[in-house]
């Protein structure tokens, strides 16, 4: 009796996060060997050899010194394997040296899927790749200065892709990007001389103005 006379406790109900945010790594735990996705899929991300660093804003980053410290989001994370999609890329990088990596990686040159890459000076490319073929847009160097926290967001829709510094539009491919060949591979992220932090991925392609708010949005966190 006295069971039935008791008010249900409340519950806060969340929503999901939208499908389209297929990863979010906002890097908030600041320990631990994972790298935790925050988006609806939940592929969290395993990390060797990268060590937590605070920012002075209380904000936790990664750092990886080359080529043997990353992150591997598994395979099964087939949500971002992009063909057809438009889809968008948005992070924050701090390089210590240039060297022709891929700090976010889920392809291979001239075979398949999509690439992300800093150049020997310091440009930014965005790869997509295809049997024996890649269409790539860059920058000009210095893009993603040496020892400067900048953010990076790169957008495909259709074959038009643009990549941006801190909100502002660097560097535009106009109608050449082929839709990538599908491979099932782990997305690396890492395996640089460089920190990283709050890398999102997103299954739609962004306009300058929502890039802008998202570095707008982040910015005091690092610095800038």
């Amino acid at each position: 009796m006295v069971a039935e006379l008791l008010l249900p406790r409340g519950k806060i109900l969340r929503p999901k996060p939208p499908s389209y945010r297929v990863l979010d790594m906002a890097f908030g735990v600041g320990a631990g060997a994972t790298l935790f996705d925050k988006s609806r899929y939940r592929s969290h991300g395993p990390i060797t050899l990268g060590t937590w660093v605070q920012l002075a804003s209380g904000a936790w980053v990664l750092d990886f010194t080359g080529v043997l410290d990353f992150v591997d989001v598994p395979a099964t994370a087939t949500q971002l394997d992009f063909t057809t999609e438009d889809f968008s890329l948005l992070f924050w990088i701090y390089m210590r040296a240039w060297a022709n990596r891929y700090p976010i990686n889920r392809g291979t040159f001239n075979a398949n899927g999509w690439q992300m890459q800093i150049d020997g000076a310091g440009g930014v490319r965005f790869h997509t790749n295809q049997a024996l073929a890649n269409q790539v847009t860059n920058t000009v160097g210095g893009v993603a200065p040496l020892n400067t926290w900048v953010h990076i967001g790169i957008t495909r829709i259709g074959a038009v892709a643009a990549i941006l510094q801190n909100g502002v539009v660097q560097g535009i491919f106009g109608g050449g990007h082929i839709d990538p060949l599908g491979i099932v591979r782990a997305t690396r992220i890492g395996g640089d001389d460089c920190r990283m932090g709050y890398v999102h991925i997103l299954r739609l392609g962004m306009v300058t103005s929502e890039v802008a708010a998202v570095f707008n949005s982040e910015r005091t966190l690092f610095g800038v």
